[in-house]
């Protein structure tokens, strides 16, 4: 799926190293890991338990922007969760709620229909 992407020469001595932009390209979360698969450095393994304990980012709603929240029914976003209900659902009022289970895959954010988009991966341990 292309989702990890070498770092730029702007980067300087990080340049080359492999990164996640789920801005850019969402991780799909492909059932056999073929990203670990060809990893030549073996810094990517598959876990025994799947995608279940994997966290790739901090997903955040922005509220002002998203349209459930302005009252306009969508749930694009929850639809095409691979995670399911127990990492992206909507509520009686329709609007996206995260739980426990995000992955931070990305998939919410390239499925977002407004401009911006209305939800917003942070790395891990970093601000954006």
């Amino acid at each position: 799926m292309h989702a990890i992407s070498p770092l730029g020469t702007e980067h300087g001595l990080a340049a080359g190293t492999p990164m996640l932009n789920l801005s850019v390209q969402a991780c799909v979360m492909c059932t056999d890991m073929p990203c670990a698969a060809v990893c030549p450095t073996d810094a990517l393994t598959v876990p025994d338990d799947g995608w279940t304990h994997v966290k790739m980012a901090r997903i955040t709603i922005d509220e002002e922007r998203c349209i459930a929240f302005q009252g306009t029914e969508c749930g694009v976003c929850a639809r095409v969760c691979p995670v399911g209900d127990a990492a992206l659902s909507v509520d009686e009022l329709t609007r996206p709620a995260l739980g426990d289970a995000c992955t931070g895959c990305g998939v919410c954010i390239s499925a977002c229909v407004t401009t911006p988009r209305s939800i917003i991966a942070v790395p891990l341990g970093g601000v954006r």
